[in-house]
């Protein structure tokens, strides 16, 4: 909205009223449609200077459909019309100012109570008139019907797309480009994406991830609201990306998942895992598809020695890793800065973690007979006797009172400050915590 100050006081104040739809290549110049609208209108007031007309403000909408008033700019002027800051509003045409007959009749009603008219600069409508009002009717069913027409056919042109599985945003997901209407994988962007979905499934944090990438300085995607300029990660987009099925190789169309025409950049089992679910959901808040293999939990769970051990060359905490060998599950520990990306990769490449878990455990028996930690780890488990907590600091996973994944990692963060393991000596150096 801009506000106009004439040199002289108007007998008529004017304000003009611009729209357009969509917002295509063609907005993005300095000229536009709305731009066009506006010195139309500014023509026809110049037309009629000699009766006292001057516009006193501008009003502008980009990107917002006809068929609704609840728009920033048109909000605006009805503000500015209740206050009486002007007497007449100019708009192009007809359709500039509404799509929908109810909705333009009840706005002329208000502003005709209020002594303000409406003036088209392409269109003679003469609303004093029986026949006059008979014709705007017209045109407003006209632009009503062409509006619900065109709607239709971009919802049955969407359905179609959607029955093909071809994406329909209008920019391709991060990790994407978009070849002939189908999804492709995007270097180095779907490298990004797959090592996301790699610890998420190894129980890392969305935190920690987004800390990661943005200490290597990794690209990320754009913000959805273009007034954000910020490109650096977030917890909120490495969730975006975790939770969003496309990168299974699925589309999401009114609420339901669909098979896409486009490969996944990850495996489906691989997406259920750092989504800690047994099944890709067949509806996005609904229910879950049946028939779904047992889910097999993973996170601290899988991983009993995260945020305790580190990497005894750089110091860096090390993180869950897991590949398949058929139907098995290999799990162990990496160094984050064994990456490729960085300048001076560390020389730890993994450590199995199953032997490593267990030299841990023997580590841990022998702190039975130590009574002050077990008194220590009393009061950390008060639903624990002493006897118990002996037995469990014996043997974590086989006592009488077996601890869960979740129980023996923070049995380890009670109990260790700090573990680093030698993998070329295979000794283990260890800081204990609770003393």
């Amino acid at each position: 909205m801009k506000i106009l100050h004439p040199t002289e006081k108007p007998l008529v104040r004017v304000a003009l009223y611009a729209r357009k739809s969509s917002i295509g290549n063609s907005d993005k110049q300095i000229f536009t449609s709305v731009d066009a609208q506006l010195s139309i209108g500014h023509d026809l007031v110049k037309r009629h200077a000699a009766e006292g007309w001057a516009v006193v403000a501008e009003y502008g909408d980009l990107g917002v459909s006809g068929a609704t008033l609840d728009r920033p700019d048109f909000q605006l002027l009805l503000r500015d019309a209740r206050a009486q800051k002007f007497d007449m509003v100019v708009a192009y045409r007809l359709d500039r100012i509404s799509r929908t007959v109810r909705d333009y009749l009840n706005l002329q009603a208000e502003l005709q109570d209020l002594g303000i008219g409406i003036r088209l600069a392409s269109q003679h409508l003469d609303t004093e008139t029986n026949e006059g009002r008979l014709h705007t009717n017209m045109e407003l069913s006209i632009a009503q019907y062409v509006r619900e027409v065109n709607s239709t056919r971009v919802r049955e042109k969407i359905a179609a797309s959607a029955e093909k599985g071809l994406y329909l945003g209008s920019v391709p997901p991060f990790g994407y480009s978009m070849n002939k209407g189908v999804l492709q994988a995007k270097e180095p962007e779907a490298a990004i994406v797959r090592e996301i979905f790699d610890r998420a499934a190894a129980g890392e944090q969305a935190a920690a991830i987004a800390a990661d990438f943005n200490e290597r300085q990794l690209p990320s995607p754009k913000n959805r609201n273009p007034h954000v300029h910020e490109l650096l990660w977030s917890c909120k987009k490495v969730l975006r990306i975790v939770e969003h099925p496309v990168y299974a190789g699925f589309i999401v169309y009114h609420k339901e998942v669909k098979k896409g025409a486009h490969e996944g950049l990850v495996g489906t089992q691989l997406w259920m895992y750092a989504n800690h679910t047994n099944a890709i959901p067949m509806r996005i808040g609904g229910k879950k598809r049946e028939g779904a293999p047992p889910r097999r939990s993973l996170g601290p769970a899988t991983y009993p020695l995260l945020d305790v051990l580190y990497c005894p060359h750089c110091g860096a905490r090390l993180r869950g890793h897991y590949t398949y060998s058929g139907n098995s599950m290999c799990r162990s520990y990496v160094c984050p800065n064994h990456s490729k990306d960085h300048v001076q990769p560390c020389g730890l490449a993994r450590i199995p973690a199953p032997a490593l878990e267990e030299l841990v455990q023997e580590h841990l028996s022998k702190l039975a007979k130590n009574p002050r930690l077990v008194q220590r780890l009393r009061q950390a488990m008060p639903e624990f006797s002493a006897q118990e907590v002996k037995r469990v600091l014996e043997a974590p996973t086989t006592s009488a009172r077996p601890l869960s994944g979740e129980q023996l990692h923070a049995l380890f963060l009670l109990v260790f400050r700090r573990i680093e393991f030698d993998k070329k000596e295979g000794n283990l150096k260890i800081e204990q915590y609770v003393f």
